[in-house]
């Protein structure tokens, strides 16, 4: 439930649409699977999206948390792939055809909830931002989401005491 609800409020913030039909996309996906992937039209833009709410609390009272930064790590390998320049020329290719649209951009994103925690833990990580793989984007939920994500990691981590 928040995950897509996540990735809703991503497209919404963009103005870009989410497309599903990516069998002409995965010779260049190199077999991955990713939580989004959308177009803005106008700005002739791909977007490729990863999503996680795990860090949202962060872990037993503090920002880091190793579910998140695993995730983090993931998100950065995998778009890093992607963005090779001889993959990313192809994928723009493959994408502009089967679209239609000219595609000039490829930007590749780490959805969180607005408020994550383990963002304030990110330390050394924050360097591999600034490589202009990928973008930490933070996105606010409607309440009655936010209130689940919070009642769902509560009980996940009650679980684990």
């Amino acid at each position: 439930i928040v995950e897509p609800a996540v990735l809703v409020e991503f497209w919404k913030a963009h103005r870009a649409e989410a497309i599903s039909d990516l069998a002409h996309l995965a010779q260049f996906l190199h077999g991955m699977t990713l939580d989004g992937v959308g177009i803005r039209r106008e700005d002739r833009r791909l977007y490729l999206c990863e999503v996680t709410a795990s860090g949202y609390l962060g872990h037993r009272g503090k920002d880091f948390h190793v579910g998140a930064a695993r995730k983090f790590a993931d998100a950065f390998a995998r778009f890093s792939l992607v963005m090779h320049p001889q993959n990313r020329a192809a994928l723009l290719e493959a994408a502009a055809q089967h679209y239609r649209i000219p595609l000039t951009e490829i930007q590749c994103h780490l959805v969180v909830p607005k408020g994550s925690r383990f963002i304030q833990a990110l330390g050394y990580r924050n360097r591999l931002l600034e490589l202009g793989v990928m973008h930490l984007t933070e996105v606010p939920l409607p309440p009655e989401i936010e209130a689940i994500l919070c009642r769902v990691l509560g009980s996940a981590s009650a679980e684990m005491v």
